[in-house]
């Protein structure tokens, strides 16, 4: 799981936020089987692999575009050792905040030669991803390929909110589902908002 941020502006921050926590399990032996140049090269997006494989060596020099290619085929390739025991499913939440370096190694990772047995799950609010967005194009391109579909969701039903309001257990305004059925932000994060703030303001329709 990895998260782009609004005011957060960092390159390709979701997948390298994503892939840490397994960079982190997994055994060294398994990292010392790769290719010590390839590792060297996802140093440059897990600067602690060098803490894991000390004996990592330098980067060769290159320019920014070899650069950025090399980074990219390291995390492809990590990531198909990942997904080697079993599928992994790779959520990036909030893509309406992804810069362009991040679309452009999803699209790298998308696009690969060889088949992944990784599933990516991006959400993203679609009024905030027009033509000029760089994912708009990219998930143009992941249609026309065959490789993605859109999938547009709507608001909570009423019977949906009540039934996740109650789950959520019993603090909260009695009126939760009347004050969110009719709103356009009746989603699972406002719900658990208003649970937890029992004063909070009622919701206004538009």
């Amino acid at each position: 799981f990895g998260r782009c941020e609004e005011d957060l502006s960092a390159p390709y921050q979701p997948l390298i936020e994503g892939l840490r926590p397994w960079l982190a399990s997994v055994d060294s032996s398994v990292l010392s089987a790769f290719p010590q140049t390839l590792l060297a090269d996802a140093a440059r997006f897990w600067p602690e692999l060098a803490g894991r494989i000390p004996s990592l060596p330098l980067p060769p020099p290159r320019d920014a575009d070899e650069e950025r290619y090399a980074c990219f085929e390291a995390t492809l390739e990590l990531l198909a050792i990942a997904a080697k025991s079993s599928p992994v499913l790779f959520v990036i939440d909030d893509v309406q905040w992804a810069t362009s370096p991040t679309v452009l190694l999803l699209r790298h990772l998308m696009k690969a030669d060889r088949r992944l047995r990784a599933l990516f799950v991006c959400t993203f609010r679609d009024a905030e991803v027009d033509g000029m967005h760089p994912f708009a194009g990219a998930l143009a391109d992941f249609r026309r390929a065959g490789t993605a579909e859109a999938l547009a969701l709507t608001r909570l039903y009423r019977s949906d909110i009540e039934a996740y309001a109650r789950a959520l257990g019993p603090s909260g305004p009695a009126d939760i589902a009347a004050r969110l059925v009719d709103a356009p932000a009746g989603t699972p994060a406002f719900v658990r908002g208003l649970r937890a703030s029992p004063r909070a303001p009622p919701v206004a329709p538009e």
